[in-house]
């Protein structure tokens, strides 16, 4: 074998072996896997019984974060679709939002008000699965593990899921605006 194919193969070998180190989960707590996402990281879970479907906790510089379900049986959806998603945690009641479609199968939940109602009540102590609906699809996900592995995440991004604080009403002389 001359050099120059050896030193293909070893390139190919060790970039093969990078790829594969990628793909591997940088730490799991119960049913949630912290990995790597581009520039960024998220914690992931797979769906009880549809394992190609996930719902995943994202950061996002600067400084937000955002949830997002991806199942192939949303991918002929085009993006920026409107639909309407319910979540329930446990035996609560649903709450539903109108979001929007993201590409590639995805609903993003990165608008903060239903970010900062949905993500709570995941992480909440008793907390043991929530129940996703977009569409005509329903998907179930276990918290178990998501609470704990949320430092993780928040070490790696370098910043915490902070509510944003409230803006001040605007005040006019004689009394605040209606």
């Amino acid at each position: 074998m001359s050099v120059v194919a050896f030193m293909r193969v070893a390139l190919a070998l060790m970039l093969g072996v990078a790829a594969a180190a990628a793909q591997q989960p940088l730490e799991t707590r119960g049913a949630w896997s912290l990995v790597p996402d581009g520039d960024d990281f998220a914690v992931r879970t797979q769906a009880l019984g549809a394992p190609e479907s996930t719902l995943s906790l994202y950061c996002r510089k600067p400084e937000a974060y955002a949830l997002a379900i991806k199942s192939p049986a949303l991918a002929h959806r085009p993006s920026g679709e409107d639909i309407r998603i319910s979540f329930k945690v446990d035996d609560n009641d649903p709450a539903w939002f109108n979001l929007t479609t993201g590409p590639d199968g995805t609903v993003p939940i990165a608008h903060q008000t239903a970010f900062w109602i949905i993500y709570p009540a995941l992480t909440r102590n008793e907390a043991k699965a929530v129940a996703f609906t977009a569409a005509d699809h329903g998907w179930q996900f276990s918290l178990d593990g998501l609470k704990d592995i949320v430092p993780a995440l928040s070490a790696r991004c370098g910043f915490e899921p902070m509510r944003p604080e409230p803006q001040e009403r605007r005040t006019r002389p004689g009394g605040p605006t209606r």
